[in-house]
């Protein structure tokens, strides 16, 4: 009898593809070298930041092992990658060694996102009023 896949599965293998996908995105930006990084629109138009101002420099900051400038360009980034590298390796090994019930086992809760959007949300808050302030 075939075990029906709960939510959690479904996340799983989407957190798993999209890992996959990036890695091989890292390796042609290695490869091939690196590509412009594009302004923001919403910065070049109205002057303020918008939640994902600076997510693409803090990737490559992090790529390239420089967690504190990955941290200062956006540190929503670091958090989604240290969330995910948790929840894929607890979970992975718990299919391994068939212990899915461990308290040990990150599962999929919309906390994390509720997390990750207040990282997003603050850091374009506060980036907006440095700038306000500094100007």
């Amino acid at each position: 009898m075939k075990k029906e896949k709960s939510y959690n599965d479904y996340v799983y293998i989407s957190v798993v593809i999209t890992i996959i996908i990036l890695i091989i995105a890292y390796i042609v930006y290695i490869l091939i070298g690196k590509p412009p990084i594009f302004n923001c629109i919403i910065y070049e138009k109205f002057g303020i930041y918008c939640p994902g101002c600076g997510c693409t420099r803090a990737f490559i900051s992090l790529m390239n092992g420089k967690i504190l400038a990955s941290i200062y360009y956006n540190p929503t980034v670091l958090y989604t990658v240290v969330v995910l590298t948790i929840y894929v390796i607890s979970t992975t090994l718990a299919k391994i060694f068939k212990k899915e019930n461990s308290k040990y086992v990150l599962k999929y809760s919309p906390i994390y996102i509720y997390i990750g959007i207040f990282i997003l949300i603050g850091t374009c808050i506060v980036k907006n009023i440095l700038v306000t302030i500094h100007n």
